[in-house]
């Protein structure tokens, strides 16, 4: 058996001697005058390049397995080593330049790819089709890390995957390498944690934690002091109504109170707050401090219609007033009442001598403090001391300031003990003026009725104060006196 032998140039033949037909050939040439072998391979001639289609004109055509592809090796001319498909393949040796479908896949060195039907860029892999082993897209050998980093490298060493974006940068970890869960300071919990329907996320010392949801709805949320939040056991309403006010309707419950216009906040005896206008009996008012009143009445206009029981201070009269019985009763109230007896006047012949006593309250009177109808009431209480030989006249004064309210003056008679008792009710007139009257009585008779001053007296726009003063007028013995024992002045309306 010949072991390889051509017949006629028609057939060729490896192995078994030819017997006839194609059966025994390896290769041999169909009535087409094509190449081809009994497993069904051809290789057809390649149009342009000859008719027997094995070697034409310095190339080897080898055709796809549909008759519309031609692969082939260019090796001679121009396109020396020049791999081409008719289906679009390119691949150039001059250049290392690998083309697909007219597109430069790869320039210089490349090791391995599958070029995708859908290709989207220069070097675009296939994926894995079937998930199986040993079809990956791209795998990358694990090896040793470059000493200087480089631009574009990746790099596997077996532990970590890295890619470098410039020559001697940073080598970035591309893989997760991380402890589940995350720490707080990359934006994890620090801690494994169990939902809770409704709870609430908080942190404490170290990590996050969640406070369990609450089956009871109205419950809130309570800060710990530097602890764990919790719900509070109250219960509060999800709405309220403007201008009420929130208040333990029962135990644990929260509810808002009804209020009114002008009222005030109160308890009835039970201690069940309320809203009204009326002050409950029994309310006292606290004592008064050396810091702080009892209670403050601000001085207003004189409502236009008061009713029954009214009370108000008014600001015009500079009084306070109460609507009483159907009318205003305008106070009447006492400034000064003396404690201690005035400074004595003794024989001292015309020298003017204060004997004002010293005492409780005030006798200094405010600016502007007279109006029309404004009272200044002042009694004075006199008492004669021992009496020389002589019977010398007395003078007393009851001055505002420097102006004179009122001016008597007594003789003294052959005894002592008598007292004196002045009354002068001083009233204002109008805005400006103010008229005195005055009686005085000296033993058992009346003395200097009706006395009263020569002129009005004009009010002043500054403070004053009342003082009583004495002179004697005509010869005196040195034990001859006279006391202030007692001085009341009031003011009323």
């Amino acid at each position: 058996m010949a072991d390889f032998r051509i017949e006629n140039l028609s057939r060729v033949a490896v192995g078994s001697p030819i017997t006839g037909g194609t059966a025994d050939c390896v290769l041999y040439l169909d009535s087409s005058g094509n190449l081809a072998t009994n497993t069904g391979l051809k290789y057809y001639d390649y149009s342009g390049f000859g008719t027997l289609g094995l070697v034409v004109e310095n190339a080897l055509v080898l055709p796809y397995a549909s008759a519309t592809g031609v692969t082939y090796i260019a090796s001679g001319g121009p396109n020396a080593g020049l791999l081409s498909t008719s289906g679009g393949m390119t691949f150039n040796a001059a250049t290392s330049s690998l083309y697909i479908g007219g597109n430069l896949v790869s320039e210089g060195n490349i090791s391995a790819g599958i070029y995708p039907s859908s290709a989207t860029a220069r070097f675009h892999v296939q994926g894995s089709a079937a998930g199986s082993a040993s079809t990956a897209g791209l795998k990358l050998n694990s090896g040793t890390l470059l000493i200087s980093t480089e631009a574009g490298a990746l790099e596997n060493n077996g532990t970590h995957l890295y890619f470098t974006f410039s020559d001697g940068g940073t080598r970035y970890q591309l893989d997760q390498q991380i402890t589940t869960p995350l720490t707080l300071a990359l934006g994890g919990t620090s801690k494994a944690l169990t939902a809770s329907n409704g709870g609430i996320v908080y942190t404490d010392s170290d990590s996050m934690e969640i406070l369990s949801g609450t089956a009871t709805a109205g419950q809130i949320l309570r800060s710990g002091s530097s602890s764990a939040p919790s719900w509070s056991t109250a219960t509060y309403p999800s709405t309220t109504t403007a201008n009420r006010i929130l208040y333990s309707s029962a135990t644990n419950t929260i509810a808002d109170l009804a209020t009114a216009n002008n009222a005030l906040l109160v308890t009835n005896g039970s201690g069940v707050p309320s809203v009204s206008s009326t002050i409950p009996l029994g309310v006292t008012f606290t004592a008064a401090t050396t810091a702080d009143q009892s209670f403050n009445v601000p001085a207003g206009t004189a409502p236009t219609s008061p009713v029954e029981g009214d009370y108000w201070n008014d600001s015009t009269q500079k009084s306070h007033v109460a609507f009483v019985d159907g009318i205003k009763q305008y106070d009447w109230r006492t400034i000064f009442v003396s404690t201690a007896n005035g400074a004595t006047a003794n024989g001292s012949v015309g020298t003017e001598q204060d004997i004002t006593p010293t005492g409780v309250g005030t006798l200094t009177l405010p600016a502007n403090f007279f109006l029309a109808g404004k009272i200044l009431r002042i009694t004075l209480s006199i008492a004669q001391g021992q009496l020389g030989t002589n019977t010398p006249i007395i003078t007393f004064k009851v001055k505002k300031g420097s102006s004179i309210l009122a001016t008597f003056a007594v003789t003294m008679a052959n005894n002592s003990g008598t007292t004196i008792f002045g009354e002068l009710p001083i009233v204002g007139l109008t805005t400006t003026t103010t008229k005195c009257r005055s009686k005085m009585f000296y033993g058992s008779s009346v003395s200097n009725s009706d006395v009263k001053v020569s002129t009005d007296e004009t009010i002043s726009t500054s403070s004053e104060s009342i003082t009583v003063t004495a002179t004697w007028t005509a010869t005196s013995h040195s034990s001859d006196t006279y006391t202030v024992e007692y001085m009341l002045v009031e003011v009323g309306l």
